[in-house]
């Protein structure tokens, strides 16, 4: 009797850079069109281990492009959301993407963190643990308010985002152009990677063999930076849908099959202040800064927490760029 041969299990490295690009997928297209909204209404992760990074070098100053501050803007107007992507309801986040719509300054701060970052949670616990961890012990609230309190600025609205609802809002969105940083080689028994660096269309399967390309040489620490990166790119090119009369029901779609707490009137309350973002290069990436003491914690740099402060911050803390001379984004 002939029996079925069972199939190779994958390994917990093949699992994840599939939920991977779905969830961090996922954050893009709900952070495209949360903000095309606010502009049409205005006019192994899981394991915690990751490749080590020695050292820190200095942030050079977000890239940013020509956004106009809203002369009739308030700080109230400005919204910090905190995207976390899973693979499903009970799986753990394994992406996290900050950004912050600020209308009074006229820009869209992005910054991925690795799930390795260490955080302080505030209950009374002094001991830093890694963000995947505290998503673990205490869900979206716990990973919320842990950040929250690490970085030392408010984190307003939640988005929680799984696999199934990529796949329901992956046709919505098409490609986008990109300047890939580095050309990429990779091979194993699963897939092939042959990405030639300079500019590109980046579609669904280009845009996962960027984020979960195995062999950046600054590990986890690149694979972030890109992530945003592109995060800002994709904003940059998807705000052309705010013009279309279709982008209330786009953002109607995909905010109903995901879990959040953005509401409506998070929306209404700030048309007036978006509408001077209205084609704008607002979007800025916040490059990170930090180091590895070992494979499983990544620790934030005082630098870099500062330039959380000025860009996600309720109040100004300095000026619209840091002080750092550098004009080049590493």
């Amino acid at each position: 009797m002939n029996r079925k041969r069972r199939k190779k299990p994958k390994t917990l490295g093949q699992i994840y850079r599939r939920s991977f690009f779905l969830s961090f997928s996922i954050c893009l297209l709900v952070l495209c069109s949360v903000t095309a909204f606010f502009v049409l209404s205005g006019g192994n992760i899981l394991s915690g281990e990751a490749e080590p990074v020695q050292g820190s070098a200095e942030v050079p100053y977000p890239v940013s492009g020509s956004a106009v501050p809203s002369l009739s803007a308030q700080e109230a107007d400005c919204l910090t959301v905190l995207f976390m992507g899973v693979k499903d309801s009970d799986s753990v986040s394994n992406t996290y993407l900050l950004a912050r719509f600020d209308p009074v300054r006229g820009r869209i701060p992005v910054v991925s963190l690795p799930p390795q970052t260490m955080v302080v949670r505030p209950d009374g616990d002094s001991t830093p643990h890694p963000l995947w961890e505290t998503y673990r012990y205490g869900g979206r609230s716990l990973a919320v308010k842990a950040l929250s309190n690490t970085l030392g600025v408010p984190i307003d609205r939640y988005v929680v985002i799984d696999q199934k609802s990529f796949q329901q809002a992956a046709e919505w969105l098409g490609p986008v152009q990109y300047a890939l940083r580095y050309a990429l080689n990779y091979q194993d028994e699963e897939r092939s990677i042959r990405l030639s660096q300079g500019l590109q269309l980046v579609d669904g399967q280009k845009a996962l063999d960027i984020v979960t390309y195995p062999s950046y040489a600054g590990g986890e620490t690149t694979r972030s930076e890109i992530m945003a990166e592109l995060a800002v790119k994709i904003i940059g090119d998807k705000l052309s849908l705010a013009s279309s009369p279709a982008a209330e029901s786009l953002f109607k779609k995909i905010v109903n099959r995901v879990e959040t707490d953005i509401t409506y009137m998070d929306f209404e309350t700030r048309r007036a202040a978006a509408a001077a973002m209205s084609g704008k290069d607002a979007a800025i990436q916040l490059p990170l800064d930090g180091g590895w003491p070992n494979t499983k914690e990544y620790r934030l740099s005082q630098n870099f927490l500062q330039q959380i402060q000025t860009y996600f911050g309720t109040e100004e803390k300095g000026e619209d760029r840091p002080s750092d001379s550098s004009e080049e984004n590493h």
